[in-house]
């Protein structure tokens, strides 16, 4: 459960983890690394983390995927960054983030990264929902990242939530404000540094995955409600935005069971 993934060259990499449930005992969080190969349909196990993590967000920019805060198995929020070489399978530790985060979620638009939200803790370990966006950016000639803070920029701090892009703006979607799911679907310029609130979702949703695809977003399964249930719980449903209609469906498509706190991709073949 609430792996990081990311996708080169149609290889689909599964980064650290849980195999409990989230809320009972400890996190048993992983540092392991599986890939996927698409032209072999196996998988492969590749160098683990240094850190054990689990509700992190995972960026890629060229072939550097980049671990982000989460929790480690005795349940603290991390501020640390990893970095994964794809070339030579090696893990390294580069610039940490400016305070810890879990629950975070992260796309990249024009080589930069988006980390969006998340739930952090002050000086007296009070829980603290972020409304900030932080912004990765990457010097592949030195190899290193830095970190630039848009603070408050989000109409409230949310945590359990989703992004994606369409490679110009980033989709914020759901998740949890203050103990209370939301539906809103928000839109985030990086160019103008502006937001926008777009119609919200059919239905309360949170810790779900988000893509984009033909000018659409799909929201897939996660913890909430749909046309059939009015009561909160996982949900194997598929939400459907439109950008050009600018509307959303629930989905006839269903997934096979209900499922939070997982992983998805797309690939193209």
């Amino acid at each position: 459960m609430q792996a990081g993934i990311a996708v080169y060259q149609n290889d689909i990499f599964i980064i650290g983890g849980t195999s409990k449930i989230l809320g009972v005992g400890k996190p048993n969080a992983h540092r392991t690394v599986w890939k996927f190969d698409s032209k072999t349909n196996e998988w492969q196990k590749r160098s683990q983390m240094h850190e054990a993590r689990v509700v992190h967000s995972m960026l890629k920019i060229g072939s550097k995927v980049f671990a982000i805060g989460g929790w480690n198995p005795v349940a603290l929020t991390l501020r640390t960054v990893e970095k994964y070489d794809i070339i030579s399978d090696s893990w390294a530790y580069d610039t940490s983030l400016p305070y810890g985060l879990d629950y975070s979620a992260a796309c990249v638009v024009h080589n930069k990264g988006y980390v969006v939200g998340g739930r952090s803790e002050n000086e007296t370990y009070n829980l603290v929902y972020a409304r900030n966006i932080l912004v990765l950016n990457y010097d592949d000639i030195f190899d290193k990242i830095e970190w630039q803070i848009i603070d408050d920029i989000l109409p409230q701090g949310i945590y359990q939530h989703s992004v994606t892009t369409d490679g110009n703006q980033v989709f914020i979607m759901g998740g949890t404000a203050y103990n209370s799911q939301v539906n809103a679907l928000i839109i985030f310029d990086p160019t103008s540094r502006e937001v926008e609130q777009l119609q919200s979702m059919p239905h309360i949703r949170s810790s779900m995955m988000s893509l984009f695809y033909d000018d659409c977003i799909y929201v897939i399964a996660g913890w909430g409600r749909s046309r059939h249930r009015d009561i909160n719980g996982p949900t194997n449903t598929v939400l459907k935005y439109s950008i050009i209609n600018k509307k959303w469906e629930e989905m006839l498509l269903q997934l096979p069971r209900s499922v939070y706190l997982h992983t998805c991709a797309l690939i193209h073949q």
